[in-house]
């Protein structure tokens, strides 16, 4: 398999991202911007690969039961909304076009593997590390994020690209799945903190309920009293009618395929109007022919609401449902904590 390298300067990266958002960019310059995106992204697959796979054996160390572990290409329309919103960030620069997350039992193990990644002989360069859990952000959002440039004697044309590293638990990941879920399906924007202020406030105070349970700081802003905190939980998730709304999206999220199914690359496409998703399956050897075919419907659905697309990769379909159930609105686990908070046990 031949991996892809970069093609274009740091000059020219930050230029496509310029020419990407610009009002003034004309059809032509949009697609010239996004061939050069697109190689960029792709340029990332064999260290973010590299970086995975160590992640997956340190996560199987820890957690023996069932660690997930995946992977994941930063799509377009998520690339496109953060140069918008940060101007200061350039892409070049962007520390998460490349990505791996680990979800393991505890907040035990979240903190052992995160030590067990960190040790032994490693080359890549540790840039940056933010532990969510200690200190959780305002809208309740908890995990450990470890950003590494990658370096290598023998591939030395990927050295310097930045891999963000996740590690949740697993009550850490039903709540990150219960946002992405409202914002797929409510026409939220929680990941950007531009939802509305109602589901803003159920999602901090449903952090410190999980964070409470896992004996970690509460989500800033957010009551002390367990009391105070239940009760005006209990207040939004009636008015929200939070219960009802995922049972819903669980229901009739269509899922395609079966466990017996393997492959290494999972191209999912939400159309998010209907509830339906299908997933195309592609071998490690495919690499190519899937970073096309995502190219081409991020392309096809740019602007839109109703359609989303991800390219992910994980060793089975049964560890996709698990890493990203978002997609298929599995929510189950999250309502489960939620009754279990509403009810104090």
């Amino acid at each position: 398999m031949k991996w892809t390298t970069r093609a274009y300067s740091d000059e020219e990266i930050n230029a496509a991202g310029r020419m990407l958002i610009a009002r003034q960019s004309t059809p032509d310059d949009v697609i010239k911007a996004i061939g050069i995106v697109n190689n960029w992204r792709a340029s990332h697959a064999f260290p973010l690969n590299t970086m995975q796979m160590r992640l997956r054996s340190k996560a199987r160390e820890v957690d023996r039961r069932n660690p997930s572990v995946g992977q994941r290409i930063k799509r377009l329309p998520a690339i496109e909304s953060k140069l918008r919103r940060l101007k200061n960030v350039t892409l070049a620069d962007m520390q998460d076009i490349a990505g791996c997350r680990a979800v393991v039992g505890t907040k035990a193990q979240v903190a052992k593997l995160k030590k067990a990644y960190r040790s032994g002989r490693i080359r890549h360069e540790l840039e940056r590390e933010n532990d969510y859990i200690a200190a959780p952000t305002p809208d309740g959002y908890r995990s450990v994020h470890l950003v590494y440039r990658y370096y290598s004697d023998r591939n030395e044309q990927y050295d310097g690209q930045r891999i963000e590293i996740q590690i949740r638990s697993r009550l850490q990941h039903a709540w990150a799945t219960a946002v992405e879920a409202i914002d797929t399906f409510a026409n939220q924007q929680l990941k950007i903190n531009q939802a509305t202020p109602e589901w803003t406030r159920f999602f901090a105070l449903a952090g410190s309920c999980m964070a409470r349970r896992e004996r970690t700081p509460p989500v800033p802003g957010t009551p002390t009293n367990e009391e105070e905190l239940k009760a005006e939980l209990r207040e939004l998730a009636h008015n929200l009618n939070v219960e009802e709304r995922l049972l819903a999206i669980g229901a009739t999220a269509h899922y395609i395929g079966s466990q017996a199914d393997r492959a290494f690359y999972y191209l999912i496409d939400l159309d998010i109007a209907n509830r339906w998703l299908s997933i195309t399956r592609f071998t490690k050897a495919q690499a190519n022919e899937a970073a096309i075919r995502l190219a081409e419907l991020e392309l096809e659905y740019r602007g839109r609401r109703d359609r989303d697309v991800l390219l992910a990769s994980v060793s089975s379909v049964k560890e996709l449902r698990q890493m990203y159930p978002n997609y298929r609105a599995d929510t189950r686990v999250f309502l489960q904590e939620l009754r279990r908070a509403l009810r104090g046990t």
